[in-house]
């Protein structure tokens, strides 16, 4: 690039650019959430793009046509009134479901709205965390309503205000003892989970990750790349019963719905989901299994491989 060369001549000396940014252009004003950083990263990726500022080139395109399509989403700020009221109901809430958004990336709106469609159906409260990559700090404004930045403590499940980078390898590397006795579910881009052993007298302790509401959107670093990879579309439902048990589990989201134990969700309603292909129990010791467990595993009415087959077993069987 010849010393001098403004934005506007790089572009008419490079044609496929142009047209890279026509249909930018044109996806935005037909309600496409593609951020403007998204725009600079292909640009520089595809193009060799010799610029760097993201305000320089939100500039450039509503000269050209954008308007007020391209200014920021940027974060509100909540009043503390709002707050408080959020807070208030999630404290209410019996059920809920935690999930997490990227900034400056586009929403996987059809996602976004199957779990609003459980969360309706279930009473359930959705509280989504803020996940910052790079120095921009946009939400997309459908996300609004669900962001929740503070610590959350509930009965016996506490939902930290850690902020987890959104290119961690292992988002719950460290974190045994945060949340102290309780379970606790995390913020961060990657689906994990992991027990922490406790006295034998209490059951395990659950840490959580939420993976995304939002699609997959980093740099072309090793670190981006694998964040690429690891990326997963899910969140973690919470519920609690009258006696205050809690049940902690992950869904995840394929493109059309996500299914919760026995149901098919959708952006548009649920329904009865399939039987299960398969029950994978993990370390299961058959000579001194519970008989408590065994029962509710296989042989009770209501058991796992019950409800999965979505028809009780025949009186008497037993494994």
């Amino acid at each position: 690039m010849a010393r001098g060369t403004s934005m506007a001549e790089w572009f008419a000396n490079n044609p496929d650019a142009h047209y890279a940014i026509v249909d930018f252009i044109m996806a935005r004003l037909a309600g496409d959430q593609t951020s403007v950083l998204g725009l600079l990263n292909r640009l520089k990726q595809d193009f060799e793009f010799p610029f760097s500022s993201e305000p320089s080139l939100a500039r450039y395109l509503k000269a050209h046509g954008m308007g007020q399509r391209i200014e920021p989403i940027v974060e509100e700020t909540e009043e503390p009134t709002q707050r408080a009221g959020r807070a208030k109901q999630i404290q209410k809430a019996r059920t809920w479901v935690v999930t997490a958004a990227q900034n400056n990336s586009p929403v996987d709106e059809a996602f976004l709205k199957a779990l609003l469609v459980y969360c309706e159906e279930h009473r359930a409260e959705l509280i989504i965390r803020k996940i910052r990559y790079g120095t921009s700090k946009e939400w997309c404004a459908s996300l609004h309503p669900y962001l929740v930045d503070d610590e959350i403590e509930l009965h016996g499940v506490v939902i930290p205000d850690v902020r987890i980078p959104a290119t961690t390898a292992n988002p719950l590397t460290g974190l045994d003892s945060r949340s102290g006795v309780k379970h606790a579910v995390y913020g961060a881009t990657k689906l994990a989970m992991k027990t922490i052993a406790t006295p034998m007298e209490r059951l395990p302790k659950i840490l959580y990750s939420t993976g995304c509401v939002t699609e997959p959107n980093y740099s072309q670093t090793k670190a981006g790349n694998l964040a690429d990879f690891h990326h997963s579309m899910s969140a973690i439902i919470i519920e609690q019963d009258v006696k205050k048990r809690t049940f902690i589990r992950s869904v995840t989201w394929d493109g059309e719905c996500f299914i919760d134990i026995d149901t098919m969700y959708t952006q548009e309603d649920w329904f009865p989901a399939a039987p299960w292909l398969a029950l994978v129990t993990g370390d299961e010791h058959a000579w001194f299994v519970d008989p408590k467990v065994k029962a509710a595993t296989y042989m009770n009415s209501d058991s796992m491989v019950c409800v999965g087959r979505r028809f009780p077993l025949p009186l008497g069987w037993r494994s």
